[in-house]
């Protein structure tokens, strides 16, 4: 384990947690940009379990935090043979990594007096003050997240696979408040494990599956602004009806903008309306002289990437999502759903 800290007196104290290998070291970076800039004032502790980082991606994330007078991270190695030994299943999926499933295991890495953190993926970015996220009372859950609508709605089948009531509802695990006294208290490593090895050709989402298809009775739901998926933007989502004018709201007042896609910011195809946030922390890193990168694309996709584009400019295709634009005066985003522009006070 490895650690830098500064010693300071500031405000509460916020333990966040990351889960990631060498491929994220740069999303993750900008992540603790995104955070750290918007808690000045906030003893924030980052917690990173790294599937066998090398010395130089470490130095990298110290390196942010080194910045900061309120920040410290630490380093938890995680071994791939061991999550490989529980045979963790990924379904094929071409952007996720195996270090994913570590977090499963973070009541026993983490120290002891550790007994509630907050787990982010590192696809994501924080815009506004995290207080009442964190200040969430979660005693008595196991854990706190968004509703995850898309699930939810068009995927009815998850339920008959995971074994439960939709009614019971599924988070997004992307953004969790995670209870580890309860964590502990109840052994949920073990409850992870039988239930992995019980539906290991169910688990469509992974680590996600896991955690909802044995917490459904556990957990708390948060408002939708504090996790807003990539489909919310969307000009076309029929997985937010009947929860639109909740939907509205978040978009127009962000805490977690979350690049679901995966077509990610850094990437050079992707279109989402608030790519501008990300690079807006990005040109704070150590990588702000990196381009935007091409993924392992034909040159024919990246030809329809193009044409796309222009026939968006020139109103000759119906846009993949919304327009959105920042109202200099409140601080909100105005949001355009046709052609009408919906503004939240």
């Amino acid at each position: 384990m490895g650690q830098v800290a500064n010693t300071i007196t500031l405000n509460k104290r916020m333990d966040i947690v990351f889960c990631i290998d060498d491929n994220y070291i740069m999303p993750c970076g900008v992540t603790m940009i995104s955070l750290l800039e918007n808690h000045k004032d906030d003893i924030i502790t980052f917690h990173t379990l790294g599937l066998e980082l090398k010395e130089e991606s470490k130095k990298k994330l110290s390196s942010i935090c080194s910045r900061y007078r309120n920040a410290s991270i630490l380093f938890y190695d995680v071994k791939k043979e061991l999550l490989d030994s529980y045979k963790l299943s990924l379904q094929n999926s071409k952007h996720l990594s195996v270090a994913t499933y570590a977090r499963l295991f973070i009541e026993n890495m983490l120290p002891h007096d550790v007994d509630k953190v907050l787990y982010l993926d590192c696809d994501l970015i924080v815009v506004n003050n995290l207080s009442e996220l964190w200040n969430t009372n979660i005693d008595g859950y196991a854990i706190a997240g968004v509703q995850d609508f898309y699930i939810c709605n068009s995927r009815p089948d998850t339920f008959d696979r995971l074994d439960y009531s939709s009614i019971k509802g599924y988070v997004n695990a992307g953004v969790l408040l995670i209870n580890l006294k309860y964590w502990r208290e109840k052994k949920l490593i073990d409850v992870f494990l039988n239930f992995i090895r019980e539906k290991y050709d169910n688990l469509a989402f992974h680590d996600q599956d896991v955690i909802n298809g044995t917490l459904y009775d556990s957990k708390l739901f948060l408002p939708i602004k504090f996790n807003i998926l990539n489909s919310y933007y969307m000009t076309v989502n029929n997985d937010i009806n009947g929860h639109e004018n909740e939907v509205y709201r978040a978009l127009a007042d962000p805490v977690i903008i979350h690049y679901t896609s995966p077509e990610k910011p850094w990437l050079r195809l992707s279109m989402h309306p608030l790519n501008r946030e990300f690079i807006k922390y990005k040109n704070l890193s150590p990588w702000k002289e990196e381009a935007l990168a091409w993924p392992n694309i034909s040159l024919s996709r990246k030809f329809r990437y193009y044409k796309r584009k222009v026939l968006y400019v020139l109103g000759l295709k119906k846009p993949k999502y919304m327009d959105i634009k920042k109202d200099s005066s409140t601080g909100k985003y105005n949001i355009k759903k046709g052609n009408i522009w919906i503004t939240q006070k």
